[in-house]
């Protein structure tokens, strides 16, 4: 990671602004844009924007290149669309008075032998908004996979900071492994499906853009909710694991056992700060309880 002070980034945006399109640095963590300053003759990194804003989205893009390229100390890269246009954007992880940040290069992407408006372009623009997300979804429930959880989690991380309510939880299908032993795949797949949607449902996803539902691992759910109270989540997650005792999947004449159990947090109220300390608590609290703390 190369290392920077504010004047001498500052400086080399300038020369950069002369070839591209847009370049800026961003706060991944933050969702932010730090501009290169001088207050009282010196030079520092004040927020100037949200950098998601450029793209119309209201939170974190799901495809967040410079978180990426922050948690893997590499260049990232990828398309962006904005208002019917394609932009290639670059994200080169830097450090500025030794705080990392990411340098972001944005160029728009011509088509000449595309007309605006053709439904050839219409169609490779929503293939790329399309492939932004399928690389961030888990291929067997189109859940959020756990690539999408490591680039947006330290944002969520920097919301609880300002106060804002998260409450997380873990949901586990205790026959998934029994499942997969004795009928296979196929079967195993059903069941974790069928349990993506049961949780899709109940947790009302399509009303709350704010809960995030992830697979955690093969038979292993993630959720992060902040659109309910930590006690409302409870509930209903253990009203989940009730309907769930009384279900079973039939699969080649055979009935499915499906058993749930779970574990919750609330991030503010035991000050949870990062990633590890997150998942060592809500594992830790599987292992010793079949029910929401």
């Amino acid at each position: 990671m190369d290392n920077y002070t504010s004047e001498e980034i500052k400086n080399e945006i300038a020369i950069l602004k002369k070839s591209f399109y847009q370049v800026r640095l961003v706060d991944p963590a933050a969702c932010q844009i730090m501009e290169p300053a001088k207050v009282n003759g010196k030079f520092t990194l004040i927020p100037s924007g949200v950098c998601h804003d450029t793209w119309f989205y209201s939170n974190q893009c799901i495809n967040c290149t410079s978180s990426r390229a922050l948690r893997t100390d590499q260049i990232q890269s990828k398309c962006e669309t904005c208002n019917d246009k394609l932009f290639y954007i670059t994200a080169r992880p830097v450090r500025i008075e030794n705080h990392p940040l990411v340098l972001e290069i944005v160029q728009p992407m011509s088509y000449p032998d595309i007309c605006p408006g053709n439904s050839e372009e219409d169609t490779l623009l929503s293939q790329f908004r399309s492939l932004n997300r399928k690389i961030l979804l888990d291929s067997e429930t189109s859940a959020y996979n756990r690539e999408y959880l490591a680039e947006h989690l330290p944002n969520i991380f920097s919301e609880v900071r300002e106060h804002h309510t998260v409450n997380a939880a873990l949901i586990h299908l205790k026959s998934y492994d029994n499942i997969l032993e004795k009928y296979g795949s196929v079967a195993a797949s059903g069941v974790i499906c069928r349990l993506y949607r049961i949780l899709q449902t109940r947790l009302s996803l399509s009303d709350k853009p704010d809960t995030i539902l992830a697979r955690y691992q093969n038979d292993t759910f993630f959720v992060l909710d902040k659109s309910h109270t930590y006690t409302q989540l409870c509930s209903c997650i253990r009203l989940i694991q009730k309907q769930s005792a009384t279900q079973h999947i039939l699969y080649q004449s055979q009935l499915l056992p499906f058993e749930l159990e779970s574990s919750t947090v609330s991030l503010n109220a035991e000050q949870i700060c990062d990633s590890k300390q997150l998942f060592s608590l809500l594992q830790e609290r599987l292992s010793s309880s079949d029910s929401p703390q």
